[in-house]
């Protein structure tokens, strides 16, 4: 009949002797029966290890907690620990590859303004965090990665048994962990109690988990290695009457492949016109809008609250005829010359307006100035497609923040100079001088003219849908989502950070009576007054009129086109085709799993949905594919194809389709990961609970979490297996290269320098 004892002192058979092995970071603790005598020399043990021993092997390294009673006086339970039990009373304080910024630099954006370059923040690291703090240190030599932070909070843990027992735990299997260096960590804080800081370090090297082996050793194993089978096998002969465990095929449940799908993330394209006179239900297009400033107003024979979006033309109609001595309502034209600024027709208006108190001028004069061609409404028609608009393009800027590139404006625009610009302009050797006070600036695509037989240029094209090309300069203008239900869109002017200028008018500008003069690119040629007052076919102030042009006054440029590139979730068609598909077949998982988890099966192909917390299909404007593109949200193509054949199709336009970089995470590398972690939990492997006779060899290994070796009260001496029914699925972040966790988490790109 088997025996045992802990040290010398044999413990009763009265109940039976267990002693688990187990994975994680929990201590094992079990109770055991003892003499009164021998309990009281175990617990004088203090700090001093002690053996539980048996006739098929010693488990050493365990600790003496404490002495409880039994059931009679005659009998006291003695409660042993592994060395995790101490783990809790360890405080540790960690941080690894802290970022800071350390100045600023622009950022090279080609959509952007030439005035106005976004500026980013440079990333470093603060230099204590880093591994090695030796200044001027390449950073990508100097930061911690996964394996080299849970080694360092690993040694403080085991620091404190140290500190108190002088014994020093030996640890095992950090050799594996340790070809993990594609596994970058950063602004991870750690400041836990010794479990808990283990265990969210494991969670870095989420393949991976530790138990205490019979010697008292930290044992550091690969869960997915598919060694559970082995120990099985080696386990020998197996006890009647203890359950059993087999190895199960998961053929038939295990996909075929996987369809991973994407949110899709496109740029469009909307323009406003304003002789657009072709306008459907499926173009994508703007009208110029703005709230009504009135309490309650008469719109089109229906009564609209205050707030609703009206266009300009409706609410000039509303508004009736202003009390100013204009023989009718409000037109384009006069709106055109009023917002030139110092002109004053827009005060008289509001001076005039403060004498019918029936209609609130002043308010509706202010609604002119701030909306007249900056707030535009996407027809509702296209909105009805459109699940959100977000005011940026889909390329990143600055992976450490996540930062994209703005959503991009193209109009044309007017800068009205301020004396900074003259004073340059007087103090320039460059002839002739102007002086010009406003500056014409062709931000729209639409350029193309010809000469006249007047010496001047007229417009051959002026379509607002002519391509945007590398040729095309955006405008100075921040785009701005107002209401993302209704589709309102508003341009705010964006001035450089020298004050040049001092503002920045919504068209360019020219003189009453002389549109028609402009350039070969359709800039008009008089733009305005001049401090040059030789020039006496123009005025030298908004406000004088000349004896060469009585009754011309400055005024923005008629028919004004914008088109605005932003990015847009998709809400059509109301199915799967709203998703971008990429198919992942088991033989594609080289690399990425052991061979024995890349098996094929006969199951279903299982649909997997990322969300765009993690990534996007990201699908950049082109001019040239706008047929294709309007298919993303159900414009035009075949409602029949499905999303993999719709996927396949645009496959060349989703930008991070490939590999990682600038533009986004590799979609490629996503499905690999996502489609590897679920093949991974569905391996042909190993279930049940089988128990053997007793072998202190068997220990956890793969996903073989739990090994108990038991001496029942009958002297029987037995070790018993536990066989997961379901594995859990491993993080899928551990499966992916170090370059697209980067993008996906926002980790930093940082100077090489780490002073």
């Amino acid at each position: 009949m088997a025996v045992a004892k802990i040290d010398k002192y044999p413990i009763l058979g009265s109940s039976e002797v267990t002693w688990p092995l187990k994975s994680g970071v929990r201590p094992v603790m079990q109770t055991f029966d003892m003499a009164p005598g021998d309990a009281a020399n175990l617990q004088a043990m203090g700090n001093k290890t002690v053996s539980l021993i048996t006739d098929a092997g010693s488990i050493s390294g365990l600790y003496v907690l404490y002495v409880g009673a039994g059931d009679n006086p005659y009998i006291r339970r003695v409660t042993l620990a592994d060395r995790r039990w101490i783990w809790p009373y360890k405080h540790v304080r960690r941080y690894f590859n802290i970022r800071r910024n350390i100045g600023v630099r622009r950022a090279v954006d080609p959509s952007a303004a030439l005035e106005v370059i976004p500026v980013v923040g440079t990333v470093a690291y603060q230099s204590w965090s880093l591994k090695d703090t030796t200044p001027g240190l390449d950073a990508s030599a100097a930061k911690w990665v996964a394996h080299e932070a849970f080694e360092e909070v690993l040694n403080a843990v085991l620091s404190k048994e140290k500190e108190w027992s002088k014994n020093v735990a030996s640890v095992t299997g950090l050799s594996a962990i340790r070809t993990l260096n594609r596994l970058s960590i950063e602004n991870l804080i750690i400041n836990d109690a010794g479990d808990s800081a283990i265990q969210r370090m494991l969670a870095y090297l989420p393949k991976f988990d530790l138990y205490i082996n019979f010697d008292g050793a930290v044992v550091i194993y690969d869960k997915t290695d598919g060694s559970e089978l082995s120990m099985l096998e080696a386990g020998g002969a197996r006890m009647a009457g203890q359950g059993d465990a087999v190895s199960v095929d998961n053929a038939n449940i295990r996909p075929s492949k996987m369809r991973v799908y994407f949110n899709y993330e496109p740029e469009i394209r909307i323009d406003f016109d304003e002789r657009a006179t072709d306008v459907t239900h499926d173009t994508r297009y703007m009208q110029n809008v703005l709230p009504i400033p009135d309490f309650s107003l008469e719109v089109d024979g229906e009564t609209e609250a205050q707030g609703t979006y009206i266009t300009f033309d409706q609410a000039f109609a509303a508004w009736g005829t202003p009390p100013a001595g204009l023989s009718g309502p409000l037109t384009h034209s006069y709106v055109q010359k009023a917002l030139v600024p110092y002109m004053g027709l827009l005060a008289g208006l509001e001076i005039a307006g403060a004498f019918t108190p029936d209609a609130d001028w002043a308010a509706r004069i202010g609604a002119l100035q701030q909306h007249y061609r900056r707030t535009f409404k996407i027809q509702r028609h296209i909105m009805d497609k459109i699940s959100g608009l977000k005011p940026y393009r889909v390329a990143t800027v600055n992976v450490a923040t996540g930062t994209r590139a703005p959503a991009i404006a193209y109009t044309d625009y007017c800068y009205l100079t301020g004396q900074r610009a003259l004073f340059n302009e007087a103090r320039s050797a460059s002839r002739p001088k102007s002086f010009s006070y406003a500056v014409n600036v062709k931000g729209h695509p639409a350029r193309s003219f010809a000469p006249n037989n007047s010496g001047g240029f007229d417009s051959v094209s002026e379509s607002a849908s002519l391509p945007i090309d590398e040729d095309s300069k955006s405008s100075p203008f921040d785009v701005r989502i107002i209401d993302s239900d209704q589709g309102v869109i508003h341009l705010e002017p964006n001035l450089d950070p020298f004050r040049l200028f001092d503002s920045v008018l919504p068209s360019m500008m020219t003189i009453e009576g002389r549109e028609s003069e402009v350039d070969d690119l359709g800039r008009p040629i008089v733009s305005g007054p001049t401090a040059d007052i030789t020039n006496r076919g123009v005025s030298i102030s908004f406000d004088t009129v000349g004896k060469s042009h009585p009754g011309s006054f400055s005024k923005l440029t008629a028919n004004h086109k914008v088109s605005i590139i932003l990015t847009i979730i998709p809400g059509a068609p109301n199915d799967e085709r709203a998703l971008y598909c990429v198919e992942v077949s088991p033989g594609e998982l080289s690399g990425v799993l052991p061979p024995n988890a890349m098996q094929g099966g006969s199951g279903p192909i299982m649909d997997i949905y990322i969300g765009a917390g993690i990534e996007t299909a990201r699908v950049k404007w082109d001019d040239a594919k706008a047929t294709l593109i309007d298919q993303i949200i159900g414009i035009g193509g075949d409602e029949n194809e499905d999303a993999v054949a719709f996927s396949e199709k645009i496959k060349g336009l989703v930008l991070n389709d490939g590999a990682t970089g600038p533009s986004g995470a590799s979609l490629q590398e996503i499905s690999r990961a996502a489609a590897a972690r679920i093949y991974a939990s569905l391996v042909n492997r190993v279930q049940g609970e089988v128990a053997v006779n007793m072998n202190l060899g068997l220990h956890p290994t793969g996903w073989l979490s739990e090994v108990s070796h038991t001496l029942t009260q009958q002297g029987v001496a037995m070790t018993k297996m536990s066989f997961p029914e379901q594995i859990r699925p491993i993080d899928i972040f551990s499966l992916l290269d170090s370059s697209t966790r980067a993008i996906i988490l926002k980790l930093a790109a940082p100077d090489r320098s780490v002073a």
